[in-house]
């Protein structure tokens, strides 16, 4: 993009900002919370950063306690977002009733 004028530039700048401080409003909105099953990878775990980054707290489930540890901690470090860990398997009905 070519901007022509220095007023340009400064419209530009301003567009800028305003996303930044949008994405950053939107960030801080407490929306609830989502459960997120399958979350330690794959589309779990996409689902998990993107649900965090659009303002939900997290209940995310998985069997591997150490990966949803991981994305927990990273997750409430960038977002600054409540999740809370649950390791359990679906296919075990002790651990569904659990979830």
């Amino acid at each position: 993009m070519m901007l022509k004028h220095a007023k340009d530039a400064g419209e530009a700048g301003q567009r800028v900002r305003h996303t930044n401080q949008r994405r950053q409003t939107v960030a801080n909105e407490n929306k609830g919370a989502a459960l997120i099953t399958g979350a330690s990878s794959g589309i779990g775990a996409v689902y998990a950063d993107r649900s965090a980054r659009r303002g939900y707290d997290l209940i995310i489930v998985a069997r591997r306690r150490s990966r949803l540890d991981a994305l927990a901690k990273r997750l409430t470090n960038e977002t600054k977002r409540s999740v809370e860990v649950l390791a359990a398997d679906l296919n075990n009905k002790t651990d569904l009733s659990r979830v």
